[in-house]
């Protein structure tokens, strides 16, 4: 009886060993606000910045009533990703891979349905802030499907 309980303990122990080992190699989750820069140097302005925050980069969109990011890439279910485009003349994003349409604050316009993955930004103390703890969401499933081209 007691061999029983001492290899029980001994399995628990490893198994606690391991768990602890595990934790510690597993990178730090990302913190819940990261600054994005001054907004000076990101006036509000009819065409979205592009910019890296910790090394990977986004599309900043800064108007008069919205902060924003908006990843680059755009996710389609079993088929992959493919990387946004912004198109001046157009005024919209555009999908290069499948030709899904978005407007400037991410919403889908028309094509095929995607996911873009947008996060909420906000201004504090002049300096704008990215709140990764607030839910991406993405937003053709959000959006009504409307051709529009």
């Amino acid at each position: 009886m007691a061999y029983y309980i001492f290899f029980a303990a001994l399995a628990v122990s490893g198994m606690a060993l391991v768990v602890g080992v595990l934790w510690m190699l597993l990178p730090p989750p990302p913190p819940t606000r990261v600054l994005v820069g001054s907004a000076n140097d990101f006036p509000p302005n009819p065409q979205p910045y592009r910019i890296l925050v910790e090394g990977k980069s986004f599309f900043l969109v800064r108007t008069d009533d919205l902060t924003q990011l908006i990843e680059p890439i755009v996710v389609a279910s079993g088929y992959g990703q493919c990387a946004l485009k912004w198109v001046p003349v157009n005024n919209r994003f555009e999908d290069p891979c499948w030709g899904s349409k978005f407007d400037l604050r991410g919403q889908f316009l028309s094509g095929p349905p995607r996911r873009v993955y947008v996060h909420p930004a906000e201004i504090e103390d002049g300096r704008i802030w990215v709140n990764w703890s607030e839910a991406l969401f993405d937003t053709y499933r959000a959006h009504s499907v409307t051709p529009s081209d």
